[in-house]
């Protein structure tokens, strides 16, 4: 299923009429801005195994920043599913379901869970 523009602009629209002040919104940026380097090293000490789930037509994120992630995240895995956007959407439940439990399997069949 492609990107559903209608269904995505109607969120879009939900959370603008939601934000009820944009000095906060500007504070949150403000806050992104002023962490960033903690942020940016925090992926290099997760530990844990890492399933990401990229969207192929997430046009906030696009796949380049998955691949990144993964660079980031020691022993990772990244699964790229195709026409998936950036929000979850009830059409792609089985395949990520599928990409989980593969990746779940996996890592008990190696030992991992112990």
């Amino acid at each position: 299923m492609p990107f559903d523009e209608v269904l995505n602009k109607q969120l879009a629209l939900q959370s603008f009429i939601r934000t009820r002040s944009l000095e906060s919104m500007f504070n949150h940026l403000k806050a992104l801005e002023v962490s960033y380097d903690l942020q940016s090293q925090a992926a290099g000490k997760i530990k844990a195994p890492t399933l990401i789930l990229q969207g192929e037509q997430d046009p906030i994120f696009p796949p380049d920043h998955g691949e990144a992630l993964k660079r980031a995240i020691p022993h990772a895995h990244l699964e790229i599913i195709a026409g998936m956007g950036h929000g979850l959407n009830t059409h792609f439940y089985n395949v990520l379901i599928e990409k989980i439990g593969g990746i779940s399997k996996q890592y008990y069949k190696e030992g991992g869970g112990k």
